[in-house]
């Protein structure tokens, strides 16, 4: 997979492994939308310390202080980093045969640079399908699931196990169009009032969930469907909704930011490695090329009582 050695200035070539590197792993809807905080440069386990403070710890004046507030307790969050890997083929000149030849001028296709066509092809198209495939690991992870999502366990996982989120009461009930406000305001009379005052918090769903919210929102007596949100953004009794690659029938609340105050959290090493990134050809005098990346990935949550999360599918 390689461009020509091309002599036009307003079409160079141009080198591809950084916007490779940069599309695959930090593409994932989540991390573009900046739901998740990504900690790079994680080779192996990474320690996150997890505070939790107590509330109404006011006490009667004494004079001699005998009682103390123990109002903080810490506790730590293990990320682990796990390898994964892709690898795809392709043939340059029977696959881009129209766009190499407009685009070739002398010389022969050596070097592993991809022109504008090519580069949009390989890049934008299926480096993006990889970048959707890992964030369908960030959520629907599981070490005992299918073999493409078997590297760790994900968000999904996460929330169902642990007993410190806020988990809306009416399990095991599916949304649709006529009870998503319900199950929304459910989430919002669950979580903690201060969690609500942080101006940050947003409600996280799939991209069919967030369609069946504008259905229950439309007005169906008017033909420009849903309605107008202000700048484009949909809310929801004045939170952010956001969707992303969850699965249906599932909606978290939460204060998800990209800052290192965010609930979500993902380590990653090779996506700063660019010697993990390698296009080549596949072996000597070969037509066709590879594309080879070995990266790591791993995620976890901290102040799971800021999280509210109801699973539509589950007991």
């Amino acid at each position: 997979m390689a461009s020509i050695n091309n002599t036009p200035t307003t079409n160079a070539g141009t080198l591809a492994l950084n916007d490779l590197v940069t599309e695959l792993v930090l593409g994932a809807v989540s991390i573009e939308r900046g739901l998740v905080n990504v900690i790079p440069n994680a080779q192996d386990l990474v320690e996150i310390p997890d505070f939790t403070v107590a509330n109404d710890k006011l006490q009667a004046y004494q004079e001699t202080q005998t009682t103390g507030n123990d109002s903080m307790t810490k506790g730590k969050v293990i990320i682990g980093n796990e390898k994964i890997q892709w690898y795809d083929t392709y043939n340059p000149i029977l696959n881009f045969e129209n766009d190499w030849s407009s685009f070739w001028h002398s010389g022969s296709m050596t070097e592993a640079q991809l022109n504008a066509r090519i580069r949009t092809a390989v890049i934008s198209e299926t480096a993006k399908s990889v970048a959707n495939n890992v964030e369908k690991c960030l959520w629907q992870g599981d070490t005992a699931g299918a073999a493409h999502l078997a590297f760790f366990d994900g968000y999904e996982k996460l929330l169902t196990a642990s007993t410190a989120v806020n988990k809306v009461t009416d399990l095991a009930v599916p949304i649709t169009a006529a009870n998503i406000i319900s199950v929304m305001q459910a989430c919002i009379d669950a979580t903690p009032a201060a969690v609500l005052e942080l101006g940050s918090s947003k409600f996280v769903m799939s991209h069919r969930m967030k369609q069946l919210y504008y259905e229950a929102t439309r007005d169906l007596g008017i033909s420009k469907g849903i309605n107008i949100f202000e700048d484009g953004t949909s809310r929801f009794a004045g939170f952010e909704i956001v969707s992303n690659g969850i699965s249906d029938n599932k909606i978290m609340l939460a204060n998800a930011v990209s800052g290192k105050d965010g609930v979500l959290k993902a380590t990653t090493w090779m996506s700063n490695d660019w010697s993990s990134a390698k296009i080549a050809r596949t072996q000597e005098f070969s037509d066709l090329w590879g594309v080879l990346y070995t990266f790591r990935l791993g995620v976890g949550l901290i102040l799971e009582n800021q999280i509210t999360y109801y699973d539509g599918t589950t007991v």
